[in-house]
């Protein structure tokens, strides 16, 4: 009754807490090294994206990890590469991309560790998101190698400083805080990747009750915002803070034990007793 009790409990975790966090202002163009010829208008400027493999544009190349996507079926329905993988995971554009296009940037962000990702086409937008990345620093540690939230808010730190030798402080202040667009997806890996992993689980699971690891997580992501969105420095418009519910059969949550999760009525009456905002 008690492990019946507690899977429960560890499920609800996949459930509530998958983060879709997007910070917007205004721009002017945006940029990757591959071209979005469908919109050759712009009308965005720059797009800094943080995140997993929901938005990973192609760091994972970079990196040695088993957490790659850069072969096929990606990219297999992705225009701008002529249907090559890029090292999205998807057969096409992530979210981000998408994003992007609909707010009128001609291009797409630039994977921060790409060799190209320097001079002026940091100023179009640079994309920090990793596959297997996290909110917690454990978080995908499956995979040997990834770019947490705590590392990709460091090289966000970088970029910011390339912005003042490009631009100038006060030019580059101007240019981030009220000319970007600020969007992360990140948390499901905290919970697929993380705390409901079996195994690499069973010492968080000892020390951390279900709700005692929310609570941490929500606190590194407070504290990792507050980094990223300081007063001086930062974007100052935050337009939509979301929890996004995620259920179904998810092949991996089943895979592990948690098979409540097709219990797609059960999980839906308890979404709406999450609030929408923190």
């Amino acid at each position: 009754m008690a492990s019946s009790s507690r899977r429960d409990m560890d499920v609800s975790l996949f459930f509530f807490f998958s983060f879709l966090l997007t910070l917007t202002a205004l721009v002017e163009s945006a940029g990757r090294g591959v071209t979005n010829n469908d919109n050759k208008n712009g009308g965005l400027g720059a797009s800094f994206i943080f995140g997993d493999s929901l938005v990973d544009a192609g760091n994972n190349n970079y990196l040695p990890t088993l957490s790659r996507a850069n072969m096929q079926p990606n990219g297999i329905d992705f225009k701008a590469s002529g249907g090559n993988p890029t090292g999205r995971f998807t057969n096409g554009r992530t979210i981000g991309d998408i994003v992007g296009e609909e707010l009128g940037s001609a291009n797409y962000a630039i994977p921060f560790l790409a060799p190209n990702a320097t001079g002026k086409a940091l100023l179009a937008g640079v994309n920090y998101a990793s596959g297997g990345g996290g909110i917690m620093n454990a978080t995908g540690r499956i995979f040997v190698n990834r770019l947490g939230m705590d590392v990709q808010v460091d090289f966000f730190n970088t970029t910011r400083k390339q912005f003042d030798d490009l631009l100038g402080k006060e030019k580059a202040k101007e240019y981030i805080s009220k000319k970007s667009i600020f969007s992360i997806t990140i948390g499901a890996n905290d919970f697929l990747n993380n705390y409901l992993f079996p195994l690499l689980s069973v010492g968080t699971r000892l020390t951390q009750t279900p709700d005692n690891f929310i609570d941490d997580m929500l606190d590194h992501l407070r504290d990792q915002l507050t980094v990223s969105n300081n007063k001086k420095n930062g974007p100052k418009n935050v337009l939509s803070l979301q929890l996004m519910v995620v259920y179904g059969c998810n092949a991996e949550v089943v895979s592990i034990g948690c098979k409540k999760v097709c219990d797609r009525e059960r999980w839906t009456d308890r979404m709406h007793t999450v609030p929408e905002n923190d």
